[in-house]
C-alpha cells in the first residue's frame, strides 16, 4: 500500500469529490491502517474529516450512525495525539460522548470505549476510566477477543493504579502484558494511539517504581522501548522514549535522559508530533541544568513550558511538568520561584497530587535564603503520610531520608532513623539506585 500511496490518495480524492461513500468505505480501512502504522496522524485526520463530510450528505441510517461514531472517535484521538488537549479536541470528544449511546454492534463500540477511556485518563477522571476498562473487559470476554481483553486489562489497571489501588492496578497491567501479542493485536479497525503492550509496560514500570520494585520497574520501561522499536510504530516509540527519559531523570541519570530527549525530538520532528516535541524540549532542558549547563538548561526548559502551555495539553501532565519546572529553578539557584511553582502544582493536582510534590516542596523550603525548616519538616511528614496511604514505598523512603537528615541538623533526640532502617531493609532490589544509596548513607 505504501508503494501505491500516490495512486490511492488520488483515488480517495476522486471519490470524496464524487461523494461516493461506498467507494470510500472500500478504501478507508486499509488507508487508516497504513496511516496509523506509519504514524501519519495528520493525514489520518484528513481521511476522517473527508469521510465525515461525505457522511453528512448521506441518507441517515443506524449503520451509518455507527460508522460516524467510530470515525469521530478516531478523529478525536488523532487530534489529541497531534494537537494536545485544545478546544477542538475537547469539542470532538464531547461529540463522541453525546453520540456514544447510538446503535452499532459491540465490536463497533470497542474504539469508542477505548478512546473515551484515554480521554478520562487524560483529564484525571480515573474512576470513570476504570469503569470503561471494566466494560472493555466484559466486551472482550463476550466476543472472545484477546486484543480487546488486553486493552481492558490495561485501561482498568491504569485507572485503578493511578487512583491509588496499586496492587489491583499492577495485577491487571501484568495481565495485559501477558496476553497482548504485538504480532496479531495491532490491527483492530480504526485503531490509533500507542500500542497496548507499550503503554501497559510503561504504566506497570512507573507503578513498580513507586512500590519499590526498582529493578523490575527499569526492566519494564526498557522493555516498552524495545517493543516500540521492534514494531516500528512511531507514536508508540515517542511514548516509550519520553517515559524512558523521564525515568532516567528521576533516577539521576541525566546523560541518559538527555540522550532520550534527543531521540524523542527526532521522532517528534519527523512525524510532527507537537506534544512530544515540547516534552522532549523540557526533558533536555532539565537534564542540561542538572549537568551544570544552568543558563542554557533553564532557558530551554522555559521554552518547552511555553510551547506546552500553548498546546493546552491534557491535565494529567501539567502537575508533573510544573514539578520539573520547579526542580530546574531550584537547580538554577532560584528556590523562591521553585517553591511558588511547587505550590501551583500541588494546588492544581488537588487530592490526586502525588506525594513527591510535597517532598520536593520541603527541599525548596530548605534552600530558601532564610530556610524555613519547620515548613520543610511538615512537608516531609505530609509526603510520608500520603505515601503510606497510597502504598508508594519509594517516595516514603525518600521523604523519610530527608526528614532524618533535617532532624539531625536540628539535633533532635529522635530523628526517625529506626523507622528509616526498617523501611530500607524491607526493600529487596534496586540497591544501586540513588534513593537507596542516599538512605543507606544516612543510616551509615
Amino acid at each position: 500500500m505504501a508503494s501505491e500511496i500516490g495512486n490511492l490518495r488520488t483515488a480517495w480524492r476522486f471519490w470524496v469529490d464524487q461523494g461516493d461513500l461506498e467507494q470510500l468505505f472500500q478504501l478507508i480501512d486499509g488507508l487508516w491502517a497504513l496511516h496509523e502504522a506509519r504514524g501519519w496522524y495528520h493525514a489520518a485526520i484528513e481521511l476522517a474529516t473527508d469521510t465525515l463530510a461525505v457522511l453528512a450528505t448521506a441518507e441517515p441510517s443506524p449503520e451509518l450512525a455507527a460508522e460516524e461514531l467510530t470515525i469521530r472517535t478516531s478523529l478525536a484521538r488523532a487530534l489529541m495525539a497531534v494537537q494536545g488537549y485544545g478546544l477542538e479536541v475537547e469539542q470532538a470528544f464531547k461529540q463522541v460522548l453525546e453520540m456514544s449511546g447510538a446503535g452499532g454492534t459491540s465490536i463497533q463500540r470497542y474504539p469508542v470505549l477505548r478512546a473515551l477511556s484515554t480521554y478520562y485518563l487524560n483529564i484525571t477522571d480515573f474512576s470513570q476510566s476504570a469503569e470503561l476498562g471494566r466494560q472493555l473487559l466484559e466486551l472482550g470476554e463476550r466476543e472472545g477477543d484477546e486484543a480487546i481483553r488486553a486493552e481492558g486489562h490495561y485501561v482498568f489497571g491504569a485507572g485503578k493504579a493511578f487512583s491509588g489501588d496499586l496492587d489491583t492496578g499492577l495485577a491487571h497491567l501484568d495481565r495485559a502484558i501477558e496476553i497482548h501479542d504485538p504480532k496479531v493485536h495491532g490491527s483492530t479497525r480504526f485503531r490509533l494511539g500507542s500500542n497496548t503492550g507499550v503503554v501497559a509496560r510503561v504504566a506497570s514500570g512507573l507503578v513498580l517504581w513507586q512500590c519499590g520494585s526498582l529493578d523490575q520497574a527499569v526492566a519494564r520501561v526498557t522493555d516498552a522501548l524495545a517493543l516500540a522499536e521492534t514494531i516500528g510504530h512511531p507514536f508508540s516509540l515517542a511514548y516509550a522514549l519520553y517515559h524512558n527519559g523521564f525515568l532516567a531523570l528521576i533516577r539521576g541519570r541525566f546523560e541518559e535522559c538527555r540522550q532520550r530527549a534527543g531521540e524523542l525530538a527526532e521522532v517528534a520532528d519527523e512525524n510532527d508530533y507537537a506534544v512530544w516535541r515540547t516534552l522532549a524540549t523540557v526533558l533536555e532542558g532539565v537534564s542540561m541544568t542538572a549537568l551544570g549547563q544552568t543558563k542554557e538548561g533553564l532557558a530551554l526548559t522555559e521554552t518547552g513550558i511555553e510551547l506546552y502551555q500553548g498546546l493546552s495539553t491534557p491535565p494529567i501532565f501539567w502537575p508533573l511538568i510544573l514539578n520539573l519546572r520547579a526542580m530546574v529553578h531550584a537547580l538554577a539557584g532560584q528556590p523562591i520561584r521553585a517553591l511558588a511553582l511547587a505550590d501551583e502544582a500541588i494546588e492544581l493536582g488537588g487530592s490526586a497530587a502525588p506525594p513527591d510534590l510535597r517532598m520536593f516542596r520541603g527541599d525548596f523550603n530548605r534552600l530558601l535564603p532564610k530556610p524555613d525548616l519547620a515548613a520543610a519538616e511538615e512537608d516531609y511528614m505530609a509526603a510520608i503520610r500520603a505515601s503510606k496511604e497510597g502504598g508508594q514505598r519509594l517516595t516514603e523512603l525518600q521523604a523519610l531520608t530527608r526528614l532524618v537528615a533535617l532532624r539531625r541538623d536540628l539535633d533532635r533526640s529522635s530523628d526517625g532513623s529506626d523507622e528509616l532502617a526498617a523501611l530500607y531493609h524491607s526493600f529487596t532490589e534496586g540497591f544501586d539506585e540513588q534513593p537507596m544509596i542516599m538512605a543507606r548513607e544516612m543510616l551509615g
